[in-house]
Protein backbone atom coordinates (compact mmCIF):
# COMPACT_ATOMS: atom_id res chain seq x y z
CA UNK A 1 0.00 0.00 0.00
CA UNK A 2 2.97 2.26 0.41
CA UNK A 3 4.39 1.71 -3.07
CA UNK A 4 2.30 4.44 -4.84
CA UNK A 5 3.37 6.88 -2.17
CA UNK A 6 7.01 5.81 -2.58
CA UNK A 7 6.80 6.24 -6.37
CA UNK A 8 5.16 9.62 -5.99
CA UNK A 9 7.79 10.65 -3.50
CA UNK A 10 10.55 9.49 -5.82
CA UNK A 11 9.04 11.43 -8.70
CA UNK A 12 8.78 14.60 -6.65
CA UNK A 13 12.36 14.15 -5.46
CA UNK A 14 13.65 13.74 -9.02
CA UNK A 15 11.53 16.67 -10.19
CA UNK A 16 12.83 18.84 -7.37
CA UNK A 17 16.43 17.83 -8.14
CA UNK A 18 15.95 18.64 -11.84
CA UNK A 19 14.39 22.02 -11.12
CA UNK A 20 17.01 22.93 -8.50
CA UNK A 21 19.81 21.86 -10.85
CA UNK A 22 18.36 23.97 -13.66
CA UNK A 23 17.91 26.98 -11.41
CA UNK A 24 21.35 26.42 -9.88
CA UNK A 25 22.95 26.38 -13.33
CA UNK A 26 21.23 29.64 -14.20
CA UNK A 27 22.24 31.32 -10.96
CA UNK A 28 25.65 29.72 -10.26
CA UNK A 29 27.49 32.93 -11.04
CA UNK A 30 25.19 34.97 -8.81
CA UNK A 31 25.37 32.43 -6.00
CA UNK A 32 29.16 32.33 -6.09
CA UNK A 33 29.34 36.11 -5.97
CA UNK A 34 26.95 36.24 -3.03
CA UNK A 35 28.90 33.60 -1.10
CA UNK A 36 32.14 35.50 -1.59
CA UNK A 37 30.58 38.83 -0.72
CA UNK A 38 28.93 37.44 2.41
CA UNK A 39 31.97 35.52 3.64
CA UNK A 40 32.57 36.54 7.27
CA UNK A 41 36.32 36.71 6.74
CA UNK A 42 36.49 38.41 3.38
CA UNK A 43 34.06 41.21 2.70
CA UNK A 44 35.48 42.70 -0.48
CA UNK A 45 34.13 45.95 -1.80
CA UNK A 46 35.13 47.46 -5.11
CA UNK A 47 36.53 50.04 -5.21
CA UNK A 48 38.38 50.50 -1.95
CA UNK A 49 36.04 52.49 0.32
CA UNK A 50 38.86 53.80 2.52
CA UNK A 51 41.27 55.90 0.46
CA UNK A 52 41.26 59.30 2.15
CA UNK A 53 44.53 60.83 3.39
CA UNK A 54 43.60 59.87 6.95
CA UNK A 55 42.97 56.28 5.79
CA UNK A 56 46.39 56.16 4.12
CA UNK A 57 48.01 57.53 7.26
CA UNK A 58 46.25 54.97 9.45
CA UNK A 59 47.18 52.23 7.00
CA UNK A 60 50.83 53.26 7.23
CA UNK A 61 50.73 53.10 11.03
CA UNK A 62 49.30 49.59 11.08
CA UNK A 63 51.51 48.42 8.23
CA UNK A 64 54.59 49.40 10.21
CA UNK A 65 53.32 47.50 13.25
CA UNK A 66 52.19 44.31 11.53
CA UNK A 67 53.97 44.12 8.16
CA UNK A 68 57.26 46.03 8.26
CA UNK A 69 59.20 43.13 9.78
CA UNK A 70 58.87 41.21 6.52
CA UNK A 71 58.12 43.90 3.94
CA UNK A 72 60.26 46.79 5.19
CA UNK A 73 59.36 50.05 6.88
CA UNK A 74 58.19 51.68 3.66
CA UNK A 75 56.90 48.48 2.01
CA UNK A 76 59.96 48.27 -0.26
CA UNK A 77 60.81 44.74 0.78
CA UNK A 78 62.92 42.93 3.33
CA UNK A 79 62.77 39.16 3.60
CA UNK A 80 59.29 39.56 2.11
CA UNK A 81 58.68 41.08 -1.33
CA UNK A 82 58.68 44.73 -2.33
CA UNK A 83 55.04 45.88 -2.35
CA UNK A 84 55.61 49.22 -4.06
CA UNK A 85 56.36 48.02 -7.58
CA UNK A 86 52.77 46.98 -8.27
CA UNK A 87 53.78 43.39 -9.11
CA UNK A 88 52.14 40.83 -6.83
CA UNK A 89 52.22 37.06 -7.19
CA UNK A 90 48.81 36.54 -5.61
CA UNK A 91 46.91 39.74 -6.31
CA UNK A 92 46.35 42.27 -9.07
CA UNK A 93 43.37 44.34 -7.97
CA UNK A 94 42.70 46.15 -4.71
CA UNK A 95 40.04 43.56 -4.01
CA UNK A 96 42.53 40.68 -4.34
CA UNK A 97 45.15 42.52 -2.30
CA UNK A 98 42.54 43.01 0.43
CA UNK A 99 41.86 39.27 0.44
CA UNK A 100 45.55 38.42 0.77
CA UNK A 101 45.91 40.78 3.73
CA UNK A 102 42.75 39.43 5.32
CA UNK A 103 43.15 35.70 4.68
CA UNK A 104 46.89 35.28 4.26
CA UNK A 105 48.54 32.86 1.81
CA UNK A 106 48.48 29.17 2.81
CA UNK A 107 51.86 27.47 2.89
CA UNK A 108 53.78 30.72 3.33
CA UNK A 109 54.81 33.05 6.15
CA UNK A 110 52.03 35.43 5.11
CA UNK A 111 49.44 35.15 7.88
CA UNK A 112 45.91 36.50 7.61
CA UNK A 113 45.16 39.76 9.39
CA UNK A 114 41.38 39.45 9.43
CA UNK A 115 39.32 38.08 12.31
CA UNK A 116 35.88 38.60 10.81
CA UNK A 117 35.30 41.93 12.53
CA UNK A 118 34.42 45.18 10.84
CA UNK A 119 37.38 46.86 12.53
CA UNK A 120 39.99 44.62 10.91
CA UNK A 121 38.14 44.84 7.60
CA UNK A 122 38.55 48.62 7.67
CA UNK A 123 42.20 48.34 8.73
CA UNK A 124 42.89 45.90 5.90
CA UNK A 125 41.42 48.33 3.38
CA UNK A 126 43.48 51.15 4.89
CA UNK A 127 46.65 49.08 4.46
CA UNK A 128 45.69 48.49 0.83
CA UNK A 129 45.34 52.27 0.45
CA UNK A 130 48.77 52.79 2.00
CA UNK A 131 50.43 50.20 -0.27
CA UNK A 132 48.88 51.83 -3.34
CA UNK A 133 49.98 55.27 -2.13
CA UNK A 134 53.58 54.04 -1.76
CA UNK A 135 53.35 52.47 -5.20
CA UNK A 136 52.19 55.76 -6.71
CA UNK A 137 54.82 57.71 -4.80
CA UNK A 138 57.56 55.50 -6.09
CA UNK A 139 56.27 55.65 -9.64
CA UNK A 140 58.62 54.71 -12.44
CA UNK A 141 61.78 55.63 -10.60
CA UNK A 142 65.10 54.58 -12.03
CA UNK A 143 66.57 51.49 -10.51
CA UNK A 144 63.26 50.06 -9.39
CA UNK A 145 64.00 46.94 -11.40
CA UNK A 146 67.59 45.75 -11.87
CA UNK A 147 69.17 46.75 -15.16
CA UNK A 148 72.22 44.51 -15.09
CA UNK A 149 73.45 41.95 -17.60
CA UNK A 150 72.03 38.48 -16.98
CA UNK A 151 74.94 36.60 -18.56
CA UNK A 152 77.57 38.52 -16.58
CA UNK A 153 75.52 37.94 -13.44
CA UNK A 154 75.55 34.20 -14.08
CA UNK A 155 79.35 34.28 -14.41
CA UNK A 156 79.67 36.17 -11.11
CA UNK A 157 77.31 33.72 -9.40
CA UNK A 158 79.59 30.84 -10.41
CA UNK A 159 82.81 32.72 -9.74
CA UNK A 160 81.89 33.49 -6.13
CA UNK A 161 80.50 29.95 -5.54
CA UNK A 162 77.10 31.23 -4.41
CA UNK A 163 75.62 27.81 -5.14
CA UNK A 164 77.59 26.34 -2.23
CA UNK A 165 75.11 27.98 0.16
CA UNK A 166 72.06 28.78 -1.96
CA UNK A 167 69.56 26.38 -3.51
CA UNK A 168 68.59 27.38 -7.05
CA UNK A 169 65.70 25.00 -7.64
CA UNK A 170 67.80 22.15 -9.00
CA UNK A 171 71.11 22.31 -7.15
CA UNK A 172 72.93 24.10 -4.38
CA UNK A 173 73.37 24.37 -0.63
CA UNK A 174 70.81 24.75 2.12
CA UNK A 175 72.43 27.19 4.51
CA UNK A 176 71.38 30.27 2.55
CA UNK A 177 68.16 31.54 1.06
CA UNK A 178 66.37 29.31 -1.45
CA UNK A 179 66.77 31.50 -4.54
CA UNK A 180 64.03 29.70 -6.43
CA UNK A 181 61.61 31.07 -3.83
CA UNK A 182 63.24 34.45 -3.43
CA UNK A 183 60.68 37.00 -2.27
CA UNK A 184 62.90 39.98 -1.56
CA UNK A 185 63.03 42.95 -3.89
CA UNK A 186 66.05 44.37 -5.76
CA UNK A 187 66.92 46.94 -3.09
CA UNK A 188 67.06 44.30 -0.39
CA UNK A 189 69.23 42.03 -2.55
CA UNK A 190 71.69 44.82 -3.38
CA UNK A 191 72.00 45.62 0.33
CA UNK A 192 72.47 41.95 1.20
CA UNK A 193 75.36 41.68 -1.25
CA UNK A 194 77.25 44.68 0.09
CA UNK A 195 76.18 44.89 3.75
CA UNK A 196 74.54 41.61 4.83
CA UNK A 197 74.91 42.37 8.54
CA UNK A 198 72.51 45.32 8.19
CA UNK A 199 69.47 43.08 7.71
CA UNK A 200 69.50 39.60 9.19
CA UNK A 201 66.32 37.53 8.98
CA UNK A 202 65.53 35.58 12.15
CA UNK A 203 65.73 32.18 10.46
CA UNK A 204 69.21 32.98 9.13
CA UNK A 205 70.70 34.05 12.44
CA UNK A 206 74.15 32.76 13.30
CA UNK A 207 74.43 31.14 16.73
CA UNK A 208 77.42 29.81 18.64
CA UNK A 209 76.91 27.17 21.31
CA UNK A 210 79.50 26.36 23.97
CA UNK A 211 78.61 23.06 25.62
CA UNK A 212 79.21 21.90 29.20
CA UNK A 213 82.05 19.65 28.02
CA UNK A 214 83.73 22.53 26.15
CA UNK A 215 82.63 21.45 22.69
CA UNK A 216 81.61 24.31 20.39
CA UNK A 217 78.90 24.28 17.74
CA UNK A 218 78.00 27.07 15.38
CA UNK A 219 75.57 27.41 12.54
CA UNK A 220 72.24 28.66 11.30
CA UNK A 221 69.43 28.78 13.85
CA UNK A 222 66.42 26.95 12.43
CA UNK A 223 64.17 26.63 15.47
CA UNK A 224 64.28 27.31 19.17
CA UNK A 225 62.04 27.01 22.20
CA UNK A 226 62.47 26.92 25.95
CA UNK A 227 64.00 23.45 25.99
CA UNK A 228 66.08 22.95 22.86
CA UNK A 229 67.54 24.62 19.78
CA UNK A 230 67.80 23.24 16.25
CA UNK A 231 70.73 24.40 14.12
CA UNK A 232 72.28 23.60 10.76
CA UNK A 233 76.07 23.53 10.99
CA UNK A 234 78.57 24.49 8.28
CA UNK A 235 78.38 20.97 6.81
CA UNK A 236 74.56 21.17 6.60
CA UNK A 237 74.15 18.68 9.43
CA UNK A 238 71.05 19.22 11.55
CA UNK A 239 71.67 19.24 15.29
CA UNK A 240 68.99 19.29 17.97
CA UNK A 241 70.62 20.37 21.23
CA UNK A 242 69.10 20.45 24.68
CA UNK A 243 69.56 23.82 26.35
CA UNK A 244 70.40 22.07 29.62
CA UNK A 245 73.68 20.99 28.02
CA UNK A 246 74.58 24.50 26.80
CA UNK A 247 76.99 26.46 28.96
CA UNK A 248 76.84 29.60 26.81
CA UNK A 249 74.67 30.59 23.84
CA UNK A 250 76.01 33.48 21.75
CA UNK A 251 74.04 35.33 19.09
CA UNK A 252 76.55 37.53 17.26
CA UNK A 253 74.98 40.16 15.03
CA UNK A 254 76.64 38.70 12.00
CA UNK A 255 75.06 37.32 8.87
CA UNK A 256 75.90 33.89 7.49
CA UNK A 257 76.26 35.73 4.19
CA UNK A 258 79.71 37.27 3.57
CA UNK A 259 79.96 40.82 2.30
CA UNK A 260 80.97 41.28 -1.35
CA UNK A 261 81.54 45.01 -1.04
CA UNK A 262 85.27 44.60 -1.73
CA UNK A 263 84.77 42.12 -4.56
CA UNK A 264 81.98 43.67 -6.61
CA UNK A 265 81.74 47.11 -8.15
CA UNK A 266 78.34 48.80 -8.59
CA UNK A 267 77.84 47.41 -12.10
CA UNK A 268 78.61 43.88 -10.93
CA UNK A 269 76.20 44.23 -8.01
CA UNK A 270 73.53 45.12 -10.56
CA UNK A 271 74.50 42.19 -12.80
CA UNK A 272 74.36 39.72 -9.93
CA UNK A 273 71.08 41.14 -8.63
CA UNK A 274 69.57 40.73 -12.09
CA UNK A 275 70.67 37.10 -12.24
CA UNK A 276 69.48 36.28 -8.73
CA UNK A 277 66.01 37.58 -9.51
CA UNK A 278 65.94 35.48 -12.69
CA UNK A 279 66.22 32.33 -10.56
CA UNK A 280 62.91 33.02 -8.87
CA UNK A 281 60.19 30.61 -9.94
CA UNK A 282 57.42 32.19 -11.93
CA UNK A 283 53.99 31.91 -10.26
CA UNK A 284 51.78 29.20 -11.69
CA UNK A 285 48.87 30.40 -13.77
Amino acid sequence: MFRPLQLAGTYLLLLGTTVSTHVGAQNSSTATTEREANSPKTKPTTPNPHTSPSDVNQGRNFFRVYCARCHGLNARGAKGPDLTDGVFRHARTDDELYRVITNGIPGTDMAGFGDGSETTAVLSWQMVAYIRAEENKRGKTAGKHPTGDLARGRVLFKKHKCVSCHWTGSAGGRRGTDLSRLAAGPDYIRKSLTDPDAQIAGNYQLVQLIMENGQVYSGRRLYENTYFILIMDEHENLRTISKRRIEQLNRPHKSLMPSFRKFLNSAEVEDLTTYLLSLRKKPSK
